[in-house]
């Protein structure tokens, strides 16, 4: 199964949090789940091309927005945001021409959603999507609020562990110790049935007359003198 959520940022000031937030939804839903482009690019690798193919199968991004994504200038004094070359742009780009999810994800040093009318596309889509936050002081809340989010999109993690094991529990059991002590038992009612069944034809072949018990066999019984 390909990655099915992809996480982006700037390098600059959102490599931690890149890093430990894939960290800690790895651990929910599999490392294969999720890609980071530093742990997950193959050295050698054409790494636009990798991460073009990664964005095609159309996973949940995750746009970490920090200070440095949104405000970064080039040499020119543009934004970066505004080169097509960035590769934050391009990376929501393909994200957006694939038809992914995309979900906004406001970290620490942004008080408040970039106003999208003065940013340069595609980033000007984001004040038309719903936001999630990123704050080192409340780590755990906002990764088990976006846990929830992915889980409702239908990214599942892997079966617990132990779930096979209990799934092949009842046909170990047939074939274990207390499954022969079961045999033995259903054995023995078994047998006791059918001495019971012996006793009660003995009983009911002894209390007959011989005559009966003769004429069972095809015999004759002369009557004795005197009757």
């Amino acid at each position: 199964m390909g990655a099915r959520i992809f996480i982006s940022y700037r390098t600059a000031d959102g490599l931690d949090k890149a890093t430990a937030l894939a960290r800690d939804l790895g651990r929910v839903f599999g490392s294969d789940t999720v890609f980071l482009d530093k742990d997950d690019l193959p050295g050698g690798s054409a790494w636009r091309a990798e991460i073009d193919r990664t964005l095609q199968a159309r996973p949940v991004l995750l746009l970490l927005l920090t200070p440095q994504l949104v405000e970064a200038k080039g040499p020119d004094g543009r934004l970066r945001i505004a080169d097509p070359a960035d590769p934050v742009r391009r990376e929501l780009e393909a994200a957006l021409e694939a038809g992914a999810h995309v979900v906004p994800v406001l970290c620490d040093g942004l008080q408040a959603l970039p106003d999208s009318t003065v940013l340069p596309a595609p980033f000007h889509h984001i004040g038309e999507l719903t936001w999630r936050k990123l704050r080192a002081y409340d780590w755990t809340h906002d990764v088990e609020r976006l846990v929830t989010d992915l889980r409702a999109l239908g990214i599942e993690g892997p079966p617990p562990p132990g779930a096979a094991a209990a799934e092949a529990a009842p046909v170990a059991a047939q074939t274990g110790p207390r499954a022969s002590a079961s045999g033995r038992r259903r054995l023995a009612l078994a047998a006791g049935a059918v001495a019971a069944a012996a006793a009660l034809a003995w009983w009911w072949w002894a209390g007959r007359a011989p005559a009966d018990r003769q004429a069972a066999h095809g015999t004759h019984v002369e009557p004795s003198v005197g009757e």
